[in-house]
C-alpha cells in the first residue's frame, strides 16, 4: 500500500476516534465539516433499523446526538482494513465498541411508561393478537425492568466502515455505516412495518441525487439476491459469477471480518445455512457509481427457520451453561431470564420468519461490475444491559 494514502486516511480515522473520544459538543459542526463531504449524496447509516441520516446537517445530528447520547466509542486504529479503490476514493473498515454504564433507574424506566403503553393496545384484539402483545410486553418488561441497582459498565462490539473521497486534497466520508456485532436475533421482531415504509421512502426521495450506472448495480444487486435464493446454492460459485476476485472484503453479522478467498466462501455458505433466503428492495437502493467505482446503501430482510425443539434446546443448553459459569448468581438468573423472553418471541413467530438488514456494499469494474465489499447486518431499536448476549440458536 502507498505510505503516502495510508498516512492521508490515518490521519482522518485518528481525527474521527479523536472526536468520539472528547465528545466535546461545542466542536460538532467543525468536526463534521472536517470529515464529511458536503456533497449532496452523502449518508450515514446508524446502529438503529431505520437511523438514516441523509445529507450533511442530518449527518450532524447524528454526530451530536452519539456524543451526548451515546457510550465512549473506541476503534481499533492499529489494525484498520484500508483499500484503495482507486486514486481520489477509498474504503476503511474498524473493530470497535462502544463502553455502556448501565444502572438500574426508576426514573428512567417510569419514563418508558407511555411508549410501553403505545406498544400495547388491547382493544378490540383477536387471541392471537392479545398473545403477540403479551408477548412483547415480558419481553420489554424482562430487558427494561430488571438489572443492578449499582453501575455496570459494558462494551457493545462495534464495526465502523466508511467509502472516503479525496477532494481539493483532502480525504472526506461520503458514506459510512454503525453497526453492532452479535450473533443473537435482533430485538426489534415486532411488527415495525410502519417504521420499515418511512425508512424506504427516505431512501426513495433521496434517489435524486445518486448518479452513475446506477441500473447496472441494482442488476447485480438483483444476481446476488437470485444467486442466493437457488435451491443448489454454491458459495464457491456464487463467489466466481458476482464477487471481485482481488481482495474482496466480508464483514458477517458476528462482525467477523474476512479478507481470504477460502474463509470468504465458508462465510456465504454458513450464512446460507441460517438465511434460506434473501429479498433486497432494490427500488429503494441509494446508489452511486464513479471512476469504476460504485457504492451503495440497501434494505431488506433475510428468512431463517428454527425448529420449536431447537430453539428450545438452545435456551436449555445455554442456560445450563450459565449456571455453571463463573459470576455473580443474581446476574446469572438476570441473564437466563432475559434469554427466555427472547425465545418466547422468536417462538411466537413460528418456525419461519423474518428479519430486517441493512446492505452495505461496493463495487469495481473491470469490463463488468463486481461485488468488492459486502456486510449484511441486524439493527438494534434499543440498548440495554448485555445487549449482545450471545443465545446462539442456529448453532452456526
Amino acid at each position: 500500500m502507498d505510505r503516502i494514502f495510508e498516512k492521508e486516511i490515518m490521519e482522518v480515522l485518528y481525527k474521527f476516534q479523536k472526536g468520539y473520544t472528547e465528545r466535546n459538543l461545542e466542536n460538532v459542526d467543525a468536526y463534521t465539516e472536517e470529515l464529511f463531504t458536503k456533497d449532496a449524496d452523502l449518508r450515514v447509516m446508524g446502529t438503529s433499523p431505520g437511523e438514516i441520516c441523509l445529507g450533511f446537517e442530518e449527518t450532524k445530528e447524528l454526530i451530536e446526538g452519539d456524543w451526548k447520547y451515546w457510550g465512549d466509542v473506541s476503534c481499533d486504529l492499529n489494525n484498520p482494513i484500508i483499500m484503495n479503490l482507486n486514486e481520489d476514493i477509498a474504503l476503511i473498515a474498524l473493530k470497535g465498541s462502544v463502553k455502556i454504564d448501565f444502572k438500574f433507574d426508576s426514573e428512567k424506566l417510569e419514563s418508558q411508561k407511555e411508549f410501553i403503553f403505545e406498544q400495547i393496545d388491547f382493544e378490540n384484539l383477536d387471541s392471537s393478537e392479545l398473545k403477540n402483545k403479551t408477548v412483547l410486553l415480558n419481553w420489554m418488561l424482562t430487558q427494561w425492568g430488571i438489572g443492578y441497582s449499582e453501575k455496570n459498565e459494558q462494551f457493545i462490539p462495534l464495526r465502523v466502515t466508511g467509502l472516503l473521497k479525496k477532494h481539493e486534497g483532502k480525504w472526506k466520508f461520503k458514506q459510512m455505516k454503525f453497526s453492532v456485532s452479535s450473533l443473537n436475533v435482533p430485538d426489534y421482531l415486532f411488527d415495525r412495518s410502519a417504521d420499515d415504509s418511512k425508512a424506504k421512502e427516505q431512501l426513495k426521495n433521496f434517489q435524486q441525487n445518486c448518479y452513475g450506472e446506477t441500473a447496472e448495480i441494482k442488476g447485480l444487486l438483483s444476481t446476488l439476491q437470485n444467486h442466493w435464493n437457488e435451491n443448489d446454492f454454491n458459495g464457491t460459485d456464487m463467489f466466481n459469477k458476482i464477487f471481485d476476485k482481488d481482495n474482496s472484503l466480508l464483514i458477517c453479522p458476528d462482525g467477523n471480518i474476512v479478507t481470504q478467498k477460502e474463509e470468504f466462501i465458508d462465510k456465504l455458505n454458513n450464512m446460507k445455512g441460517v438465511w434460506n433466503e434473501i429479498n433486497l428492495d432494490t427500488e429503494s437502493s441509494v446508489i452511486n457509481t464513479e471512476n469504476n467505482t460504485g457504492w451503495a446503501l440497501t434494505l431488506g430482510t433475510v428468512k431463517t427457520k428454527i425448529s420449536r425443539e431447537k430453539l428450545l434446546q438452545s435456551l436449555l443448553n445455554e442456560s445450563k451453561n450459565i449456571l455453571e459459569s463463573k459470576g455473580d448468581v443474581k446476574q446469572k438468573h438476570l441473564t437466563i431470564l432475559r434469554h427466555i423472553s427472547s425465545v418466547f418471541m422468536i417462538e411466537n413467530l413460528g418456525e419461519d420468519f423474518e428479519i430486517p438488514v441493512r446492505i452495505e456494499t461496493v463495487f469495481s469494474k473491470d469490463n463488468s461490475w463486481k461485488i468488492k465489499y459486502i456486510q449484511i447486518s441486524y439493527g438494534y431499536e434499543w440498548i440495554y444491559e448485555h445487549r449482545t448476549e450471545k443465545l446462539n440458536l442456529w448453532g452456526k
